[in-house]
C-alpha cells in the first residue's frame, strides 16, 4: 500500500507478507543504491544480537573495593 503497487496475494506457506522500512523521497534506481545502507544496517543488528548474547553468558560483576582502588594518586 505504501509503494501503490499491485497488493500481495498470501501465499498458503507464508499468509503474512510485511514490509519495514522508511519511504526515500528518491526512489533509488538499482538494489546496489541501498546496498551500503542495508549491509550497514545488518551490521548494527547483528552487533546488537551479539552483545546481548555475550551479557546473557557473561554478566558483568564489579568488585566495589578493587574498583575504589583503581588510578589512586
Amino acid at each position: 500500500m505504501v509503494f501503490k503497487g499491485a497488493p500481495v496475494k498470501a501465499d498458503e506457506k507464508l499468509p503474512i507478507a510485511f514490509v519495514s522500512g522508511k519511504l526515500l523521497k528518491k526512489m533509488p534506481e538499482a538494489y546496489t543504491d541501498v546496498r551500503g545502507q542495508v549491509t550497514a544496517d545488518y551490521q548494527t543488528y547483528l552487533e546488537k544480537v551479539w552483545v546481548k548474547k555475550l551479557n546473557k553468558k557473561y554478566p558483568v560483576e564489579i568488585y566495589e573495593d578493587v574498583l575504589k582502588t583503581v588510578n589512586r594518586p
